[in-house]
């Protein structure tokens, strides 16, 4: 619950217009996840990875950005436990993540 409202309270930075962001907003944290953080700068990275049909979607849709936000918070939640169950020390993992 406590990571709902993390995220949810980020959601209105991102929400405000993160596409018109500059170099001085890279470091702002758009989620945190425990002890890991997502700035705009990691997320703008992630967008700029992404398929280049989806990539303008993502950059100007706030529903787009928002699910694709969600998806990344998702993401790390499902790597940090797999990390506390131990599971990043199975080959499979590793293999996969590497």
């Amino acid at each position: 619950m406590k990571l709902f409202f993390q995220t949810a309270t980020t959601m209105l930075a991102l929400a405000l217009g993160l596409a018109g962001c500059n170099k001085g907003t890279d470091s702002a944290v758009l989620a945190k996840v425990n002890r890991t953080t997502i700035t705009v700068a990691a997320f703008k990275k992630q967008v700029q990875d992404l398929d280049p049909q989806v990539q303008p979607i993502v950059s100007t849709d706030a529903k787009a950005r928002k699910e694709y936000l969600d998806q990344i918070v998702g993401y790390e939640v499902a790597i940090q436990e797999a990390k506390r169950l131990g599971l990043d020390k199975d080959a499979e993992y590793k293999k996969r993540m590497g």
